[in-house]
């Protein structure tokens, strides 16, 4: 992630002038921003799951849909 799309992250979300490159821990940023999107997108997940519009496998149906059970 390039400091300007971290800047624009921090400009659209109400930061004054967005994240300077000397804010304590400005390195951390694109690791937590990708943590965030990860958990927006396993919680969108969930919901779908929840609505019936998602399915999930146990481990027994992956492998005999796969061909890998015994």
């Amino acid at each position: 992630m390039q400091r300007s799309e971290i800047r624009g992250k921090f400009a659209r979300a109400g930061f004054p002038g967005g994240a300077q490159a000397g804010f304590p821990g400005f390195h951390f940023i694109p690791s937590g921003l990708r943590l965030l999107e990860d958990y927006y997108l396993a919680a969108a997940t969930m919901e779908r799951v929840r609505k019936g519009e998602e399915r999930i496998y146990t481990l027994e149906e992956a492998e005999r849909d796969l061909g890998l059970a015994d």
